[in-house]
């Protein structure tokens, strides 16, 4: 904020957790929680927070746009799906077949618990959470300093 020029803009891309989040839910906890530890994000931030925290710091708010709704590009997550990684990451035979390379030795020791919290989670995690709509990574919000 302090080096943004008055009149200047700042925008925001964030990954922001919707207000469909219900923090109560241990289905959402879970996607929420799991998409910052796996991506060693920090908490993703409440969309509702970070409004607030621009307004606090003195930025106006100008807009808000959904990437992905304006462009008709589908879902922000749907490049997993198109591609069928959800599907692969998702099913239980990969993991099966990589625990399997792993007991003899054709992958290293310790291989699996890498690629489950490091590929599947990330990316199945953020379907999922996507699916129900409490994690939304296509807004861009536009703020402008008074």
């Amino acid at each position: 904020m302090r080096v943004l020029k008055p009149g200047g803009t700042f925008l925001s891309y964030e990954v922001l957790v919707t207000d469909k989040y219900d923090k109560s839910n241990p289905t959402h906890h879970f996607y929420v929680d799991n998409i910052s530890v796996c991506t060693c994000m920090p908490p993703l931030w409440h969309a509702k927070d970070f409004r607030a925290a621009a307004k606090k710091a003195g930025l106006v708010p100008v807009g808000e746009e959904d990437l992905c709704a304006s462009t008709g590009a589908g879902q922000w997550y749907s490049c997993f799906e198109r591609t069928g990684i959800h599907s692969i990451l998702s099913s239980g035979l990969l993991t099966w077949a990589i625990k399997t390379a792993e007991y003899i030795h054709i992958l290293p020791v310790g291989f699996t618990d890498w690629f489950t919290n490091c590929l599947i989670h990330p990316a199945t995690d953020f379907v999922n959470a996507g699916r129900l709509g409490i994690v939304d990574g296509a807004v861009m919000m536009t703020w402008k300093k008074a």
